[in-house]
């Protein structure tokens, strides 16, 4: 990953952008990256970076609608002039890719997304790794089980939380491009959603 990553930035560096801001996933906090930041910060001394902090730990689930702006203002308020690179970690990464969409005249060029579910999950990550484990998918979960969970997570509650903002039944396609209010307007999948910016991302590590 390491190799990649560096690699992903040196690209970065060489194409002239100078400004980094990096932005962390689920259920974490801007430690995670701060590690990427200062990797990259010792291989290309010339390089500014920023880390993100919002939204950590359980906070992470508030909706994505509110964390793109979050963001938003967050990147706003540095300041930056010049080209910038995004790079996300995970559900960051999905963040990241809409605020790019969405924002007409921002500076960012370049996004490096780190694993970042952007078609969707059909699974909720767990709130605690050693207590918590992942909630059955249609491959280990019967009909009605799954007929509960996509209630769940596409009602409006459940389009509350962030998680469930990347929920895609792929059993349940319809029902995903009409109640999921964040997910598939941002992939041009219904209708008039595809006014926004193109995002190109240069590498994706999985």
């Amino acid at each position: 990953m390491w190799r990649l990553l560096v690699a992903a930035t040196l690209v970065t560096v060489t194409m002239g952008t100078n400004t980094i801001v990096l932005l962390h996933g689920i259920m974490d906090n801007y430690k995670t990256v701060t590690a990427i930041s200062n990797k990259i910060v010792r291989d290309f001394p010339k390089t500014k970076t920023h880390s993100i902090q919002m939204y950590p730990g359980m906070e992470s689930l508030a909706s994505l609608k509110k964390q793109v702006r979050t963001l938003k203002n967050k990147v706003k308020a540095l300041n930056i002039r010049g080209n910038i690179t995004f790079i996300g970690h995970s559900m960051g990464a999905v963040t990241m890719r809409v605020l790019i969409q969405t924002w007409d005249r921002s500076n960012v060029t370049r996004f490096i997304s780190l694993a970042g579910p952007h078609a969707g999950i059909c699974k909720v990550p767990p709130i605690s790794s050693n207590k918590i484990r992942f909630v059955p998918t249609s491959s280990s979960c019967n009909e009605a089980c799954n007929k509960t969970l996509a209630a769940i997570a596409y009602s409006g509650f459940g389009q509350e939380i962030s998680a469930l903002n990347l929920w895609h039944d792929p059993v349940r396609e319809e029902m995903y491009r009409r109640k999921n209010v964040f997910l598939p307007p941002s992939l041009c999948q219904t209708r008039s959603s595809c006014s926004g910016r193109r995002v190109t991302c240069h590498f994706t590590v999985k």
